[in-house]
């Protein structure tokens, strides 16, 4: 019996991401990517490295700065 899933569960649309139905992941792989790319590059950068994540330096110790003590750099590159 035929699998009742569409091959492309939806249309070409640039506003809505294509929509993996569990078939043909090679394919989808290829959309997906295009989808992301085509977005900017920061979306498919935090694709890539994983979200941006404002640290802080304290006598040689690295760690994640409170979010009350970001300034509008943080902010912005925090919410690419």
């Amino acid at each position: 019996m035929a699998s009742a899933k569409p091959f492309l569960a939806e249309g070409p649309n640039s506003n809505r991401p294509p929509c993996f139905t569990g078939d043909h992941y090679d394919f989808w792989k290829i959309r997906m990517t295009t989808y992301l790319e085509a977005q900017g590059e920061e979306i498919w950068g935090a694709v890539q490295n994983g979200p941006y994540v404002p640290t802080t330096n304290v006598n040689g110790v690295t760690g994640i700065k409170p979010q009350t003590s970001w300034d509008d750099d943080d902010r912005k590159k925090s919410v690419i």
